[in-house]
């Protein structure tokens, strides 16, 4: 049920973010948490055509098995299972980070350097774009994110909240690592 509702009654939730992200189609991006991949089957299909990479990590063997089976039509992509800190990525390596509804689910300890990770990942210029639920009770407040993530050494380009769909309150962000 899980994979039905993420791939087929949000399907369009998760397309227009990944439309949003205003993707030329040849860049190099790194999706963290991809689970089932209901977002990264939509950033696969746009770099397929341009020539783009995909990397998908995530840290839950099952779902891993569920994203092989998700994306087994594009030859585009890249799996990392793993803990982000130890998987010996490319620093610089990536146009774009996409962190979605991902980050509340990392130990609240682990976030500072799991996001310097992230940043480090990103050329300088590139771009990090976060979704997280904005209620303290269900993810991690606004405040927060913001923090953790201008420590990392990012700057916010652009920031809302506000709901999407039946998932509540959320933050949506995209952020860039600065250059030198």
């Amino acid at each position: 049920m899980t994979r039905l509702m993420l791939h087929w009654l949000l399907g369009g939730t998760y397309r227009r973010f990944v439309d949003s992200m205003g993707l030329r189609g040849d860049e190099r991006v790194l999706d963290f948490g991809s689970g089932s991949g209901a977002a990264a089957r939509h950033i696969a299909k746009r770099l397929q055509a341009g020539g783009g990479r995909l990397t998908c990590v995530d840290i839950s063997p099952s779902w891993q098995r569920a994203l092989h089976k998700t994306l087994r039509r594009y030859q585009n992509v890249e799996y990392a299972l793993g803990d982000m800190r130890e998987l010996g990525l490319p620093e610089g390596g990536f146009d774009v980070v996409l962190v979605h509804w991902m980050l509340h689910d990392v130990p609240g300890a682990d976030r500072p350097s799991v996001l310097a990770v992230l940043a480090s990942l990103l050329r300088p210029g590139g771009r990090l774009f976060i979704r997280e639920p904005a209620r303290p009770s269900e993810g991690i407040a606004t405040a927060a994110v913001r923090s953790l993530l201008g420590a990392a050494g990012l700057r916010e380009l652009r920031g809302t909240e506000g709901s999407a769909f039946f998932l509540g309150l959320n933050y949506s962000g995209v952020w860039q690592r600065q250059a030198g």
